[in-house]
């Protein structure tokens, strides 16, 4: 008994002083941006932007050509007819050379209105740390709140939709820019005397096009539903709050801090989902059929991809591939199932305890037989029939919104699997009061096969759980409650029997809670290492690709080279358009996440505050009786801890998008915008008979500049990522030095953490690669034969 004490006033340390570490706020946060880096790829913008700078020169160096001053494009009705391209309509003019110049000029508006907008959202990024800041004392103190809290939360709202805006002019910029390229060079193969178009730039044709797509009204709709979804789970978690309050029976004190944090933590997967599901959402390229099936763990191969319409291998001839885009999380990870396992782990554990907690690993009896009083003085529940109750009542709130895909049909499985063996179990419990009765032994068949039966089952849940907290965005060991009420670990334990199936299921949950903490953690700077590797390969492509088109530096470019020019600036504007779009959908989810709590939570918890703490009261932050509680937690308490959650969450992706508005300014003084200036030289008028050298020179004075710049910008990336990954170090070791001092976690549990811990990882990993792999930079590589 003492040992299983020790056991767990180390465990309840640990996590208190995990929880209570000074700054635990930007700690958290940290926490939040290491696991979302990979999913924010900034480096891309950064990298490519010299090589695209440099373009713009070659482009106004390509309409100084004598041919391009002789060229007339194909601009006429039967002409259009044979062009393939959506945006033909800006083509209006027939003279190459003017088309070109305009490519260049625009190319130029976009790199100035990104440094003009960039230098908002990096005004705006510290801005928003200070609102949560002033959110987070607020929701502490309910004066404060009264009187602030809207506004406070109106002034985030208005923060995101201001870095929506900017973002999403520097996104217009981009799209006029990719779309005049795009046209022109649809133009251009027209009018040119070669008959036929390549395979190869015939795609790239096509990933322009579908990265410039609109959303399809379906992919709105679903955008919409992924926002709402957040509202939902926040319903579920409020009513699984007033069933457990209703039930709960005395001694459960210490156990119900794990039901209010669980409960929390539901709400924060929810808005990690919901925050992956709208950008994958909003994106109109192709989804990729690859990914890691959540419990096998198996790479599923894209279906498909290289058969004919026959089902056949045979390719169909010069038909253009559509691009795809990769999942870089779990499949179905966004199924409503990981918020509801999260949301009833409490009481999974629990039932695992009762089953296993007792002598020699048997039946713990004597806890699921106990009882005790509710807090109207009324008759509890045993342990037992309280554990029933609430999955009874979490299996028919799940039943409906459940879906057809593998989580959901295995948390059924889960639920049906839980409340055979509870009910089995409630029911020899219940013959308990026969006289001369005694429980069953741990050989005992009917023991032997509740246990078979569960074992499985509850380790599922586990793996689900940790796959739920390991998801990027989310906090992966939970963050602390955010309540009046600081509980002793010493404290706790001396309330509890250390015997218990309460202090069993209490001691297990905050082993796995801590052993996720530091395998998603670890998991993620493997990752991050992963997209460092990826990220050298693109600069290597970029230097390639810089070197084919430095070979066009003449004023003599002919139609085909011409256009082998728009290709390649064409084949480096894709990722950095879809970059700066990415960006533009992460503020628009944040705002739509914002409005959803502002609806579902502020007025709500405003209302409690009205309703329960009089202008009168010495103490205005003493909850009032009336309010619903779980031991010593107030529904107060939980609106409070999610809105915490939440706003640190908000706080960590602006701070990640922020960091790309602050790296821009850091190169754009002397790594971007000199060569703006650059290529803006490149378009003046030089006449006299040395006017092709002087433009040649000129082009090659622009071109050695994007060398250094790209290097000088490798340079900075280089010591940025040093830093994140130096964090990433300093935070991993930082809970592997508290997990050293704990006991062992039950090996079932600890391979079931590991396994969706890993699931997590590698599906990242294997996104990042395929994704890499259909950039337009690498996928139509130097030996490609563009025309």
């Amino acid at each position: 008994m003492a040992a299983t004490q020790d056991n767990l006033l180390t465990v309840l340390k640990a996590k208190d002083d995990l929880e209570n570490r000074e700054g635990i706020a930007d700690k958290l946060v940290s926490q939040i941006k290491m696991s979302a880096f990979f999913e924010v790829n900034w480096e891309d913008l950064l990298m490519a932007a010299p090589v695209a700078i440099s373009n713009i020169g070659k482009l106004y160096a390509a309409s100084s050509s004598r041919e391009a001053q002789t060229i007339h494009l194909n601009l006429g009705k039967e002409g259009k007819k044979n062009i393939n391209s959506d945006f033909i309509d800006l083509i209006t003019l027939p003279s190459l050379k003017a088309n070109l110049v305009e490519c260049g000029d625009k190319g130029r508006y976009a790199f100035v209105e990104a440094e003009n907008c960039m230098g908002e959202l990096q005004d705006l990024s510290p801005i928003v740390t200070d609102q949560v800041r002033s959110i987070i004392q607020a929701l502490g103190d309910h004066r404060i709140a009264r009187r602030f809290l809207r506004t406070y939360m109106n002034n985030l709202k208005e923060s995101a939709d201001k870095c929506h805006q900017a973002a999403k002019s520097i996104d217009e910029k981009f799209e006029d820019w990719l779309k005049f390229i795009t046209a022109l060079h649809a133009v251009s193969e027209n009018t040119s005397t070669v008959a036929e178009t390549s395979l190869a730039e015939a795609e790239i044709n096509l990933a322009a096009t579908k990265v410039m797509a609109k959303q399809s009204e379906q992919g709105v709709q679903d955008a919409k539903k992924s926002t709402e979804n957040l509202a939902k789970a926040l319903n579920t978690a409020r009513d699984a709050f007033q069933k457990a309050s209703e039930n709960y029976p005395s001694g459960w004190e210490i156990v119900g801090q794990q039901i209010v944090s669980d409960l929390a933590s539901a709400v924060t997967t929810a808005l990690s989902q919901g925050m992956s599901a709208y950008i994958s959402n909003m994106n109109p390229m192709a989804k990729a059929k690859t990914g890691v099936d959540i419990f096998d763990n198996v790479i599923r191969p894209e279906e498909d991809r290289d058969k004919g319409t026959d089902g056949s291998t045979e390719k169909t001839l010069q038909q253009p591939r559509e691009p795809v885009r990769a999942a870089t999380r779990p499949r179905d990870s966004d199924d409503p199932a990981f918020v509801h396992v999260m949301k009833d782990n409490p009481y999974l554990t629990t039932l695992n305890a009762l089953l296993t907690g007792g002598k020699d690993g048997s039946v713990d009896w004597e806890s699921a037989a106990g009882v005790g009083v509710t807090a109207d003085a009324t008759k509890a529940p045993s342990t037992a029939e309280f554990v029933i109750r609430m999955l009874t009542d979490s299996q028919q709130s799940f039943q409906k919104e459940a879906t057809n895909k593998v989580p959901s049909k295995t948390y059924l499985s889960i639920l049906e699997t839980a409340l055979k063996v509870a009910n089995d179990l409630k029911a020899e419990v219940d013959k308990g009061t026969q006289l001369n009765h005694s429980w069953p032994k741990k050989d005992d068949p009917i023991v032997k096969s509740w246990q078979q039966q569960y074992t499985p089952k509850y380790q599922l849940a586990v793996q689900m759980v940790a796959i739920a907290r390991a998801l990027p965005g989310n906090i992966s060991g939970g963050a602390p409650l955010m309540t009046t009420y600081k509980p002793d670990p010493q404290v706790q334990v001396a309330q509890i029997n250390a015997k218990s199936a309460q202090a069993k299921a209490l001691l297990d949950a905050a082993q796995n809670r801590l052993t996720t903490t530091q395998t998603a953690l670890a998991n993620s700077q493997k990752v991050y290492h992963q997209s460092t590797e990826l990220l050298v390969q693109q600069e290597n492509r970029l230097g390639d690709l810089k070197a084919q088109m430095d070979k066009l530096t003449h004023s003599k470019l002919s139609l085909e080279e011409t256009k082998k020019v728009l290709a390649r600036c064409i084949q480096i504007m894709i990722p950095l358009k879809e970059n700066v779009t990415k960006l533009v959908r992460y503020f628009e989810a944040l705002s739509g996440m914002i409005d959803i709590q502002m609806k579902s939570t502020v007025d709500l918890f405003l209302e409690f505050i009205q309703d329960t703490v009089s202008p009168e009261r010495s103490d205005p932050n003493d909850p009032s009786k009336g309010l619903k509680n779980i031991g010593d937690y107030t529904i107060m308490d939980f609106e409070r801890t999610h809105l915490f959650q939440f706003t640190l969450t908000i706080d960590a992706y602006f701070s990640l998008l922020g960091d790309i508005a602050r790296m821009w300014r850091q190169v754009s003084r002397d790594h971007i915008f000199p060569g703006v200036k650059l290529a803006d030289n490149v378009s003046i008028t030089v006449t006299g008979e040395h006017e092709e050298e002087e433009r040649e020179r000129s082009v090659k004075r622009l071109s050695d500049w994007a060398d250094r710049a790209r290097e000088g910008i490798k340079t900075i990336v280089g010591k940025k990522r040093q830093e994140i990954l130096g964090g990433m170090e300093n935070t991993v070791q930082e809970v592997t030095k508290t997990i050293q001092m704990l006991p062992p976690s039950p090996p079932g549990d600890h391979n079931a953490v590991q396994k969706g811990s890993e699931v997590v990882r590698r599906s990242a990993e294997i996104g990042l690669k395929a994704n890499a792999a259909e950039n337009p930079m690498n996928r139509f590589n130097v030996s490609t034969r563009i025309l």
